[in-house]
C-alpha cells in the first residue's frame, strides 16, 4: 500500500488527500517513492533510512546498509559508517552478522585498511619534509598519527580475519618503520627503537607469509625504504653529534678567551 509522503501514514492508492495529514497525494509517485526510497539513500549515502517503512524485507534492509556502510568507508567515514552496523544489528543480529561478517566481508575490510593506509601515508610526510622538531603543535601529531592507523586496522578484524592478509601487516610493518624515526624522545615520543625494529620485523615477516607476486612491489619497496631510513637516521644523529661537539668546542674556546684576560 502506498504511504503519504509528508507523515508515512498509509494512503489507499485511489485517495487525493492523506486521511492523517491533509496533504494531496500523487498515487504514481508515491508508488515511485517506495520503489526508490531504499536506492536513494544508498546513493546518497544516508545512513537515516526509514526501517521497514518501504516494504523491505529484514534481507533486504540489512544487505544495503551493508552497502552504505561500504560507500561510508570508501569515503573514509567510520563514525557513519559504524552507524550502519549498529543500525542493522537493530533490526536482526545474526542476519547482520551474516551479510556483514560473510557476504560483504572483503569488502567491509578493504575499506578499513584503505583509510588504515591513507593515515600511514599521511603520517609519512611528517619526516619526509623538513620536520619541525621544537614546534608543539608537530609534536602532538606525531604522537597522535599512530592512533590515527590503529583504529581502522583494528577495526577491520571485527569483519574478518583481515589480520592474516598481506596489507593488514605490511601497514603494520610500515608504521613501526616511520614509529622507529621518532624514537629517543625526539618530539616528545616514548617510543623506544629497540621495541619499534622488533614489531617492524615481526610484521614484515607476517607479510611474507601471505605475500603474493603482484604484491612483491610493495614487499621490495618497503624493505628498500627501511635500508634508506636507517641510513638516514645515522646521518642525522652523526650530524647531531657533530653539532654537539661544536657547540661544546665554542664553549671551550670562550672559557679560554675570559680566562686569558
Amino acid at each position: 500500500m502506498p504511504f503519504c509522503r509528508e507523515c508515512g501514514s498509509n494512503v489507499d492508492s485511489a485517495m487525493k488527500f492523506c486521511p492523517n495529514c491533509g496533504s494531496p497525494q500523487d498515487a504514481q509517485k508515491g508508488t515511485q517513492s517506495a520503489t526508490l526510497g531504499m536506492q536513494d539513500s544508498v546513493i546518497s549515502g544516508d545512513v537515516n533510512i526509514v526501517q521497514n517503512s518501504l516494504g523491505m524485507t529484514k534481507e533486504e534492509e540489512i544487505e544495503n546498509l551493508a552497502k552504505v556502510m561500504i560507500d561510508k568507508l570508501s569515503r573514509g567515514d567510520m563514525k557513519s559508517a559504524r552507524k550502519c552496523w549498529d543500525q542493522a544489528k537493530m533490526v536482526d543480529i545474526l542476519l547482520t552478522e551474516k551479510t556483514f561478517n560473510k557476504k560483504y566481508s572483503k569488502e567491509i575490510v578493504n575499506g578499513y585498511l584503505s583509510i588504515a593506509e591513507s593515515a600511514l601515508d599521511d603520517f609519512s610526510k611528517l619526516f619526509y619534509t623538513d620536520p619541525p622538531y621544537w614546534d608543539l603543535g608537530f609534536q602532538a601529531r606525531v604522537r597522535m598519527a599512530p592512533e590515527d592507523v590503529v583504529i581502522p586496522l583494528e577495526n577491520s578484524t571485527a569483519f574478518g580475519a583481515s589480520e592474516k592478509s598481506f596489507k593488514y601487516n605490511i601497514i603494520y610493518a610500515r608504521l613501526h618503520l616511520y614509529r622507529s624515526w621518532f624514537t629517543g624522545g625526539s618530539c616528545a615520543t616514548t617510543w623506544e627503537l629497540g621495541e619499534c625494529n622488533k614489531q617492524y620485523e615481526k610484521y614484515l615477516k607476517e607479510a611474507k607469509k601471505s605475500v603474493r607476486p603482484p604484491e612483491m612491489k610493495k614487499l621490495e619497496s618497503l624493505e628498500k625504504e627501511h635500508s634508506k631510513l636507517q641510513e638516514r637516521k645515522r646521518q642525522h644523529e652523526h650530524e647531531d653529534s657533530m653539532a654537539f661537539l661544536f657547540m661544546i668546542g665554542c664553549f671551550i674556546f670562550a672559557f679560554i678567551v675570559i680566562a686569558s684576560m
